[in-house]
């Protein structure tokens, strides 16, 4: 069988409707047309199409109904929560992983950082929408801490490398800013 495009004498002429139905005559028809605009499904060679074998179109292979469903559940999934995150979307941080980063965190951010995230006079806040996981990653904050940062959002001026602090002492205080900025939500940015 060799696969041929398949285009339809005018628009809509052989398959119409919605896209759902286009899909599920695609799976289930042995010939097809557009789906969306300009798309065209591979349909089955005209020779196949124009014998003489009579009935019930053959069932589509099985590829075709495992893609179909794994297709399915990607998107139930998409739309489902597993009610780990918040409406921030971050995830619920390990305990025992935001204790060893709130020590951390007070013994090396807080001065500039504010011992309640929400900043000082010589550092901006954790907790501002700047620091969301999206604009500011988790490696971020690791790359800031081992090689210090150039001001870019803020007039505090340059932050220096911070010393002593191993990439799992960053991933600890992450962990810790992660966990309050789920609880407290973000603050406006400027402040």
């Amino acid at each position: 069988m060799n696969p041929t495009i398949t285009r339809p004498r005018s628009p809509g002429s052989e398959v119409s409707g919605t896209i759902a139905r286009q899909v599920f005559h695609y799976l289930y028809s042995e010939q097809v047309g557009p789906i969306g605009e300009g798309l065209w499904f591979v349909s089955r060679s005209n020779e196949d199409m124009n014998s003489s074998r009579r009935g019930p179109a053959p069932r589509p292979p099985a590829l075709s109904i495992a893609l179909t469903c794994v297709a399915f559940a990607v998107v139930l999934a998409a739309c489902g929560s597993s009610g780990t995150t918040d409406g921030a979307g971050i995830a619920v941080q390990d305990p025992g992983l935001v204790a060893t980063g709130s020590v951390l965190y007070q013994a090396n951010c807080a001065e500039c950082h504010g011992a309640d995230l929400r900043g000082t006079d010589k550092g901006p806040p954790h907790l501002s929408i700047v620091y969301e996981p999206n604009h500011h990653g988790d490696a971020a904050f690791l790359l800031a801490a081992q090689q210090g940062v150039r001001a870019h959002h803020w007039r505090f001026g340059d932050m220096a490398a911070v010393e002593g602090l191993s990439s799992g002492d960053v991933a600890a205080i992450v962990a810790f800013v992660r966990e309050n900025q789920r609880v407290e939500g973000f603050e406006p940015y400027p402040p």
